[in-house]
């Protein structure tokens, strides 16, 4: 055995569990063996055993590039049992699975939620209860919980497009205000 695939086998257990590596091997038949190897020694005997990110972190990383690309419900439900035994909160998980949807779009979004509610529903895992307006739930918008504009009329903000607003110039894209040549891009504006 290799050290890579030594390391990456504690990492794929530490995750998943004492002899899951082996699991693995033992799941694909002929050359499929040396990819799922391969996987193991590169993902986590190389990736996931990098300092800088804890275990968790790199779950969380894992679960939403796995919804940007989408089709890869396998992985998905691996990944959130891996982020569960990392650490992750089921509300970290579903949260970031919510956060992709502005990068990722809804399909893919929605397919992944679901993928991951029910891997946890599979697992025991209380799901948490919806925060949105017509949704049952502590935390809802329910009637006893004032939502969004209950509470009166709200005052408009300043217009982000204005250039007069503060921050309008500023270089961040997310601030919406004026495009503006971005230095060491050549010209390319934001």
């Amino acid at each position: 055995m290799t050290d890579r695939l030594a390391k990456g086998r504690g990492k794929f257990e530490e995750i998943y569990g004492p002899g899951s590596s082996e699991g693995l091997l033992d799941w694909q038949d002929g050359l499929g063996k040396d990819l799922a190897r391969l996987g193991i020694e590169f993902n986590f005997g190389d990736i996931y055993s990098r300092p800088g990110l804890t275990l968790a972190e790199r779950e969380m990383a894992t679960l939403a590039a796995l919804t940007m690309l989408g089709g890869v419900d396998a992985q998905l439900r691996g990944h959130t049992r891996g982020g569960l035994n990392a650490g992750l909160t089921p509300t970290q998980i579903l949260e970031t699975v919510i956060h992709t949807v502005q990068y990722a779009g809804f399909p893919r979004a929605l397919n992944a939620i679901k993928v991951v509610t029910e891997t946890m529903k599979e697992l025991g895992v209380d799901i948490p209860d919806a925060l949105g307006p017509g949704t049952a739930g502590p935390d809802s918008y329910g009637p006893s919980t004032p939502g969004p504009g209950a509470l009166g009329p709200s005052t408009p903000g300043p217009d982000p497009y204005d250039s007069s607003t503060p921050g309008a110039n500023s270089p961040c894209p997310d601030s919406y205000g004026p495009s503006r040549p971005v230095p060491g891009t050549g010209g390319m504006a934001v």
